[in-house]
């Protein structure tokens, strides 16, 4: 577990340093915007906040391996009933990546969610539909319109 969580570490700081470098390009007229009375928050906010709280993470468990007793190192199991779904879980993620950008955001999600909430809750067809399009349209009006953040891409993209 030790070795498992050194890896993972190094993982999740890699892919922080990354977020945080993109998002950093997003707005290059940060001074610019801010000195002109707007908001000196945007798009890459919260990216960064997370990013930074996930190198934090990353740290401590580090620390917390580096502390760890001999005792208390067992072996990670890779392959079980709960690897699997998890893994099978990571796979509608990695697809639901995939088909964001040429769907858009409200239909990718809506089925994304759809797959989700029909996999765990085990409720009838249409009571998930229902609440997979009603939760992916609140999410976007939140973010096109109190976030002011464009979700507008894919087949419906003008």
């Amino acid at each position: 577990m030790k070795k498992a969580n050194f890896i993972f570490s190094a993982i999740c700081a890699v892919l922080g340093f990354t977020v945080i470098g993109v998002t950093l390009g997003y707005r290059t007229d940060f001074l610019a915007h801010y000195n002109a009375g707007g908001s000196p928050t945007g798009p890459e906010l919260w990216p960064v906040v997370v990013s930074v709280v996930m190198l934090l993470c990353s740290a401590l468990l580090v620390a917390k391996s580096l502390k760890m007793k001999p005792e208390d190192d067992t072996q990670i199991v890779l392959w079980s009933e709960g690897s699997r779904r998890a893994y099978l879980s990571m796979l509608i993620l990695f697809i639901y990546a995939l088909i964001l950008e040429p769907l858009g955001f409200i239909i990718a999600t809506t089925l994304m969610e759809f797959v989700f909430i029909k996999w765990f809750s085990k409720k009838k067809w249409y009571w998930c539909l229902l609440i997979s399009v009603v939760v992916a349209v609140v999410i976007y009006v939140v973010f096109r319109y109190v976030l002011n953040v464009s979700l507008r891409f894919g087949i419906f993209a003008p």
